[in-house]
């Protein structure tokens, strides 16, 4: 083979293809997942930014066609990619959403091919790359078994991540882009898996303190406080605005953390394949033995030969202390750490352990790849041995992932009046399952309206509460940009506009070019303007609010 030539990194991008192999083998999507969910978000994040929007936070089709504000809290990244990888076509969100969990795949087995090669050379990267992609909640149960497409997502950004931190923390300055840019993009990928990062790059960086490392704390604290700027327009917004939304995303019953815990045994359980018959699968929430007994072998190869031993001491500790969390045990620090309960699922912490295993399991490649030439000969034999059994004990108990359960055939042109309609089936409305992003002025959740419905199917969105208007007054729609409601208003007497709208700070009404206030119509929390009497134009615009701006100048935008 020509020696310019990376194979290894060819290998690890097999490897990501090879754990990606259910997307090319089926046609379609993972059917009873979110990851519906996930394309219609693409879709609608799409069609605003067609119609011009270049960071749209407001959601116009969604919740019945009354918006819904879930881009102004959700990690948007995931759908800006996916919509990007359709070409810019939202009507082809579908095609953006599979190409996003291929793409997915591959970066992850790459970006713990680089995490794994500080801590084992390349023969260890390449393992590292196997035991991420194949560990059993990376490789099958978010992907296909959830349908978790941001999550996904994040989760391939995260070896990047721990690797630019590493690099910081060994060379300085030259790694503070890299670091920041990937601490980003899994925070931007996904909230709660860029809260796990960052909580991992923190300890990492605390790690190296304690350990007497404080070379590179001026180059770290500068990647710590850029990466916060940076984020800002994300952040900030979600902080000052919190109390706009109602995040009604734990509490009793599914979504209570304490039905979700997951026993040793269960966690240490070998993979088993997907019963087809069954009428509801159970989610195997498996760490991944194999993955773990690797590990293990490695952290003997490294006492043993003293290797790196301050990073494995963090990445065991880590994925320790990840895995005991997601155990019954820990239920005591579930119920006093603030906030904790909002990741809901304990499991969600087994993709952050699939990450710090990385560096325990490339350490068992490091004796392997630089032998001294008087020993070549003779060790070749039991260094490709070596090499073949750890790859097929970390590759042979996830070929398992690569058959799942039967998916739907696939996705038709997503229209906005398609994601009416699936919110109409009763499965969820917003796209999320427990009205998470409704704005708190609502205090009554209403119902579908058939005239808003029935103006979908003949443009333009006709939002306007037409049994309220009084006897012969007028309400034209104009069409214009779906965060913009624009009607030329003809009454001969003063009257009150009701729309069909939730209110949400950064709603406008102007009349005839001058603001106008807009009251809250009770208990729907419906927008409602005042108009006088005679022939007006009145204007609800949605747009920035002072934090949001305040955002976008700390974030340099």
């Amino acid at each position: 083979m020509r020696r310019n030539v990376p194979w290894s990194l060819v290998l690890a991008c097999a490897v990501g293809l090879l754990a990606a192999w259910p997307y090319f083998a089926n046609p379609g999507l993972p059917a009873g997942t979110d990851v519906e969910l996930h394309v219609f978000r693409t879709a609608e994040l799409g069609y605003s930014l067609r119609a011009g929007a270049v960071y749209p936070r407001w959601a116009p089709d969604f919740y019945h066609g009354y918006g819904y504000p879930i881009f102004n809290y959700y990690a948007p990244l995931t759908y800006y990619l996916s919509y990007l990888l359709s070409l810019a076509r939202p009507e082809a969100a579908a095609v953006g959403v599979r190409l996003a969990l291929i793409l997915a795949q591959v970066l992850g087995a790459v970006g713990a091919y680089r995490l794994g090669t500080l801590f084992g050379r390349r023969g260890g990267g390449l393992l590292g790359a196997l035991a991420f992609s194949f560990s059993p909640y990376v490789q099958l149960i978010n992907p296909h078994v959830r349908g978790a497409v941001a999550e996904s997502v994040a989760l391939a950004f995260l070896p990047w991540a721990l690797w630019t931190w590493e690099v910081l923390w060994r060379r300085g300055g030259r790694a503070i882009v890299p670091a920041v840019v990937a601490t980003s993009a899994v925070f931007l990928s996904h909230n709660l898996t860029g809260l796990s990062c960052v909580g991992l790059v923190a300890g990492l960086g605390i790690f190296h303190m304690a350990s007497g490392d404080r070379r590179r704390m001026r180059s770290a604290a500068l990647a710590a406080l850029v990466f916060v700027l940076l984020t800002a327009f994300f952040w900030l917004p979600f902080v000052v605005e919190r109390s706009a939304i109602k995040l009604n995303v734990a509490g009793d019953g599914h979504y209570d953390y304490r039905n979700h815990f997951v026993s040793w045994h269960e966690l240490l359980a070998w993979l088993e394949p997907i019963d087809r018959r069954a009428a509801s699968a159970p989610i195997p929430m498996s760490a991944g033995p194999a993955s773990l007994a690797v590990a293990v072998a490695g952290v003997v190869i490294g006492v043993v030969r003293s290797q790196r031993m301050k990073g494995i001491v963090f990445y065991g500790l880590a994925a320790l202390g990840l895995l005991w969390l997601v155990t019954p045990g820990s239920q005591m620090i579930w119920e006093y750490v603030p906030g904790l309960h909002y990741y809901q699922f304990p499991w969600r912490f087994l993709g952050p352990v699939s990450a710090c295993l990385v560096p325990l399991v490339s350490t068992l490649g490091s004796p392997w790849c630089r032998m001294p030439d008087r020993r070549r000969s003779g060790v070749l034999g039991a260094r490709v041995l070596i090499a073949v059994s750890a790859s097929l004990v970390l590759l042979v108990p996830g070929l398992v992932g690569l058959y799942p359960l039967p998916w739907t055939p696939g996705f038709d042109a997503i229209r906005p009046l398609d994601v009416i309609r699936a919110e109409l089936s009763g499965r969820w409305r917003g796209t999320t399952s427990t009205n998470d992003f409704v704005p708190a002025t609502v205090l009554m959740i209403p119902g579908p309206q058939q005239s808003v419905l029935e103006s979908y199917e003949h443009p333009p969105v006709d939002r306007v509460n037409r049994a309220t208007l009084p006897s012969g007054t007028q309400v034209r729609v104009v069409p214009d940009k779906p965060w913009v409601n624009t009607f030329l208003v003809s009454s001969s007497s003063q009257f009150v506009l009701r729309l069909y709208l939730f209110d949400f700070p950064g709603w406008r009404a102007s009349i005839d070019g001058q603001d106008a206030p807009i009251t809250i119509a009770n208990p729907e929390g419906f927008v409602t303007v005042t108009v006088p009497a005679g022939d007006h134009e009145v204007v609800v615009r949605f747009g920035a609010t002072p934090v949001r701006r305040l955002a976008w100048i700390l974030s340099g935008m």
